[in-house]
């Protein structure tokens, strides 16, 4: 019932699209002639006249004649008041029509930086993108550089490196800056090589930032030979910036060997007593092995304990270690001993968190947790954060690719699914019925109950037969997901089941909020299918509760339901549009699709041929939906 809708839309923007080719160069007289009516009765002064001429204007800037979307979008700018939605979609439609002035100007509206003539404050990332990419492809330096900044913003460093990449080369000072820390970051895109490039010429053009970066190069030989009194020279340049006399400070012991003198201990000491943490820490050092001080053990805790309170991980594991230690500083308390070790293992400090778990298994200041203890020696292997027995089950099964982890998740699982915890007996459930860490266990590992060993008394149970049983097990306890997972399998004969208890499981999901069960609920009822009486309003009702809890399947097909009517639903353009929005800006493919279609033949909303366009677009460049993603590529050709 909706391919007609769809083809009907497509129809219409063919139509259009072949019109619009036809009457081009008429269009753009009549454009013309109706401009120079606007112009004359502008010029009358008289109020009514002047109204009629902007109307003129408008019908003139609708048949795409740029000069008069440059008077309008002026004309609303500087109105009393300025009503700058209405100037901002005349440059848009400006822009449309390939106008580098208008594209400049709506990148700069987009991004806020004409928020002081009345646009908007708040950048508009996916517009800048838009008009951005434009200017970019025009070989404009700022373009370029606002369309990097999106895909930053994007998170595609991989595109944004390229059009930084371009920026750079038109002697862009930010893409150099942005380019030197993007190549110094951990991760696949470093290079030590390419970072000192950039940073050196941004910082040629005095840079701090970059002076900063390029001067840590030269102190770790990152990217570069290793040279403090290079990293010295250029950290001067930036001395007032960050940590920069820390960090001089620190080449200058290095290269005395390791020594502090009294003249770098005591810019560390400025440092710490302005609140540096990382100073205290230094500090706190220096005083212990009166190092460029003299030695006062005293002094040594006072600043161990600040930079512990200011959440230096290190410094924390050491006022842990001497306050369990006899010959260690600070008060022997065991119990805030603990509170700092368990601030240090919760930083992810390695060691920490070695320390803490062995004190868990030991029952070292601390009541024993075996389980506990085991946990935590795993993150501390993992760099992870110590949790429960739950949690690290989780890890192995979601976090490993090792099918020895994955079973060790699911035992685990086991043993909090038999112990009755609904969390564990869904999750369990899920890992059986997907076969996930299943393969290595034997009939006698899974039944781990006396209700289990019965079902399998002269049988192999299958792993859906167990997942079942699982899942059941926490539907009973009321766990939602399983109710809606246990219901699913069984109404589609997935499992062999009583329908009216997979429907109660369904609907009780659904009363407890789960979006998912509510539009499943919604759709049974509204078709009347797998034994459910068939109600519409109770059925669009199930649907809007899943919808208004943001499930963009229910808001796609809501809004389809309106669009179309029959069946018991009136139709109501204008609602379906509002869904089928709701659902395209969530990245529904299909939503975005039928968005694109309401703007081109005016359904639901005007007719507005760039928002048709620019969701069409959108459609054809995802990737989740490929059938979806070829009739809007079809459809684009004929747009």
């Amino acid at each position: 019932m909706f391919r007609k809708f769809i083809l009907a839309a497509i129809f219409a923007i063919t139509q259009t699209a072949s019109v619009s080719a036809q009457t081009a160069n008429a269009d753009t007289i009549k454009a013309f002639k109706t401009a120079q009516k606007a112009q004359k009765l502008l010029k009358s002064g008289k109020t009514d006249k002047i109204n009629k001429g902007i109307e003129l204007y408008k019908q003139a800037g609708a048949q795409g004649l740029p000069s008069a979307c440059r008077f309008l979008a002026e004309h609303y700018r500087t109105a009393t008041p300025p009503d700058t939605a209405q100037s901002v979609h005349w440059l848009e439609i400006l822009g449309d029509l390939g106008d580098s002035t208008a594209i400049d100007r709506l990148v700069d509206i987009y991004s806020g930086k004409l928020s002081n003539e009345g646009y908007y404050t708040n950048p508009d990332n996916e517009k800048i993108g838009e008009w951005s990419k434009v200017l970019a492809n025009r070989g404009s330096r700022k373009g370029t550089e606002a369309y990097a900044n999106y895909c930053l913003a994007k998170g595609d460093t991989t595109q944004a490196i390229g059009w930084l990449e371009k920026a750079a080369d038109l002697q862009s000072m930010q893409a150099c800056k942005a380019l030197a820390s993007i190549y110094a970051s951990p991760g696949n895109n470093q290079s030590g090589e390419r970072a000192f490039i950039y940073a050196t010429k941004a910082a040629d053009d005095g840079d701090k930032e970059c002076l900063y970066l390029l001067g840590n190069m030269y102190k770790a030989g990152f990217g570069c030979e290793k040279d403090l009194n290079k990293a010295i020279s250029t950290l001067e340049k930036c001395a007032d910036f960050k940590d920069s006399k820390l960090i001089i400070a620190s080449c200058k012991t290095e290269l005395n060997g390791g020594k502090n003198d009294p003249s770098t201990f005591a810019t560390f000491l400025e440092a710490a007593q302005n609140g540096n943490e990382t100073a205290q820490f230094i500090v706190a050092q220096c005083y212990y092995s009166g190092d460029g001080v003299e030695q006062n053990a005293d002094e040594g805790w006072k600043w161990m304990e600040k930079a512990a309170e200011n959440n230096v991980a290190y410094a924390q594991y050491s006022c842990a270690m001497q306050m369990l230690s006899e010959q260690g500083n600070g008060p022997k308390d065991p119990a805030k001993a603990m509170e700092w070790l368990k601030k240090a293992a919760e930083q992810g400090m390695p060691e920490a968190q070695a320390d803490l778990a062995s004190a868990y298994l030991e029952g070292r200041n601390v009541e024993k947790d075996e389980k506990k203890g085991v946990e935590m020696l795993e993150n501390a292997a993992q760099q992870g954060n110590p949790m429960a027995i739950a949690v690290l089950a989780a890890y192995y099964i979601n976090h490993s690719t090792s099918e020895e982890d994955h079973t060790k998740g699911v035992v685990l699982l086991q043993t909090l699914a038999a112990a009755g915890d609904p969390d564990s007996q869904f999750n369990l459930g899920v890992c059986y019925m997907n076969s996930v860490g299943t393969k290595e266990l034997v009939q006698e590992q899974k039944l781990v109950n006396d209700e289990l060993k019965k079902m399998g008394e002269g049988k192999e149970l299958t792993d859906l037969q167990i997942a079942a049983y699982w899942l059941e097990k926490a539907a009973e306890a009321g766990h939602p997901l399983a109710q809606q997972n246990i219901g699913l399998l069984i109404v589609q004969q997935i499992i062999p089941g009583d329908q009216q208890k997979a429907l109660e499981y369904i609907r009780k999901a659904s009363e407890s909020g789960l979006a998912q069960s509510q539009y499943t609920l919604g759709m049974l009822t509204l078709t009347g299918q797998a034994g459910v009486k068939q109600n519409t309003n109770e059925g669009i009702a199930l649907l809007k509760k899943a919808a208004e809890g943001g499930m963009p399947q229910a808001q796609n097909d809501l809004g389809l339901i309106y669009m179309q009517g029959g069946n018991g639903v009136k139709q109501n353009a204008a609602m379906g549009y509002n869904w089928l929005k709701k659902a395209a800006a969530q990245g529904h493919p299909a939503a975005m699709f039928y968005l694109s279609l309401c703007y081109a033949s005016g359904q639901g909303t005007t007719i507005n041929r760039p928002e048709a366009k620019k969701w069409l677009q959108k459609a054809a460049q995802q990737d989740i939906d490929s059938e979806v993603k070829k009739i809007a590529k079809d459809a684009l050709k004929q747009f």
